[in-house]
């Protein structure tokens, strides 16, 4: 069973953090009731300049190269194309949250290039000199399966009288929809 610690406001499909592999019914993306998770907003964005991130990304030294959406479900990016010189690399946001050391892979990527403007990545964008990379986002860890802070949020919801509103079987089977519990 996957799990990670903060969602965000929501999970993720399996599919969508993991391309490739195969839909699994019960790993789909929930609301996740993680509001009390010091992560469900990250406090502060990561931000790098253009030549760390080809260097952390595996792209050698460059000054100038780009960016781009690769690979898209509806209005979801869920990869990122980079270039620096003759070298490219195509990345998931899950493949970028672990070469970056990210909370998240549900992060939003904002280049502000030196002239007071930020342009969140959509389509091709060039990153040179004075480019300022900046990866804003919710959550922690993969996002896949049960949140731990949203399962503690379910399992204290309480009725005005006080009584539990969830119990630990409503918890699993709304992160695992579709899923049997059965003895061991």
């Amino acid at each position: 069973a996957h799990y990670f610690a903060s969602g965000g406001g929501m999970t993720e499909n399996l599919g969508e953090v993991w391309l490739g592999g195969r839909n699994i019914p019960y790993l789909t993306s929930r609301q996740d009731f993680d509001w009390r998770s010091p992560y469900y907003r990250w406090d502060r964005p990561f931000k790098l300049k253009a030549s760390e991130l080809f260097l952390k990304l595996g792209l050698g030294p460059s000054d100038s190269g780009w960016i781009e959406p690769s690979i898209c479900s509806g209005n979801k990016i869920l990869a990122y194309r980079f270039g620096a010189g003759d070298r490219t690399v195509n990345l998931t946001r899950e493949q970028i949250r672990q070469k970056l050391g990210l909370h998240s892979p549900r992060f939003n990527i904002i280049i502000q290039d030196g002239k007071y403007r930020e342009v969140t990545v959509e389509s091709r964008t060039e990153l040179g000199l004075s480019t300022v990379i900046v990866f804003d986002g919710v959550g922690k860890g993969h996002g896949v399966g049960l949140s731990q802070w949203g399962a503690q949020g379910m399992a204290l919801m309480c009725t005005s009288d006080g009584a539990p509103v969830y119990n630990y079987v409503d918890i699993l089977n709304h992160y695992y929809p579709g899923a049997k519990l059965v003895g061991n």
